[in-house]
């Protein structure tokens, strides 16, 4: 029962202290204007995740090619099933989120982000998409990675969903090199993950937000399992290479080699 209680407000100071630091961070920014703030703030992030990870206890095994974690300037992708997932990425590799602007409003997570370089997105908001493009290609450029979730939302762990292709409009304007990811969470509390007991660490808006996490600080152990698939070269210029959708196209299928989908 401590630990119960325990929990929660280390979470709490955990996340005080993650926005002390980057409050500090843009401070040193508006003074100096010379820093790259991006970088450490993905920095950041990183070593937070790392704590937050040990905090619901998620232990992560790595398959492929470790040595891809020091990549830098890489746009990431990775299918998408709770909100933990960008907690177990941003553990193994400094990264700077792309996420929808509804995450904005969310408990924690919604702090979290806005403290961080976080590019928010609005759906169905086709104008705007190339300013999202050319903030995220600005990004790119000054060495921080990019981590996206093209399926757009987290799902019940049953397939991964069609990736959207503005996402990949991004390699058109900038031949970033591709980090397909896999994530599987593979048990919890030493069952197997099912669909008797995904939803306590999947999050696909069945339950209040709040609540799931605090039922998911109670959990012994979560084990997940990230592959690293090859990086993807990719070209810019219209009429180089794939075409988005192809693209888009192209990575799911390579994701979804790896995806082990939870059974009925």
């Amino acid at each position: 029962p401590e630990m119960l209680i325990l929990k929660p407000t280390v979470l709490f100071i955990l996340i005080a202290t993650y926005i002390f630091l980057s409050a500090v961070l843009h401070l040193l920014w508006l003074i100096l204007r010379k820093i790259n703030l991006v970088l450490p703030l993905s920095v950041l992030t990183m070593f937070f995740c790392k704590v937050m990870a040990k905090l619901f206890n998620l232990k992560i095994r790595l398959t492929g090619d470790a040595s891809l974690l020091k990549q830098r300037g890489i746009l990431i992708i990775s299918n998408h099933l709770t909100y933990l997932d960008g907690v177990v990425l941003a553990s193994l590799i400094p990264v700077v989120f792309i996420t929808k602007r509804q995450v904005r409003s969310w408990p924690i997570f919604g702090l979290l982000t806005r403290a961080s370089a976080t590019v928010y997105i609005e759906r169905g908001q086709k104008l705007k998409s190339q300013g999202y493009i050319n903030q995220i290609v600005k990004i790119l450029e000054q060495g921080a990675n990019i981590l996206i979730f093209p399926e757009g939302t987290s799902t019940n762990g049953e397939s991964i969903r069609k990736f959207q292709s503005v996402f990949f409009q991004i390699p058109k304007v900038s031949s970033v090199p591709i980090l397909p990811l896999t994530i599987n969470y593979r048990k919890i509390n030493q069952d197997s993950v099912s669909a008797q007991n995904r939803d306590s660490i999947f999050w696909y808006g069945q339950s209040k937000f709040t609540k799931h996490i605090l039922e998911a600080l109670k959990l012994k152990e979560v084990r997940v399992e990230v592959t690293l698939h090859p990086l993807v070269q990719t070209q810019a210029g219209q009429g180089a290479g794939l075409n988005r959708k192809q693209l888009g196209e192209s990575l799911r299928e390579i994701i979804d080699q790896s995806y082990q989908p939870v059974t009925r």
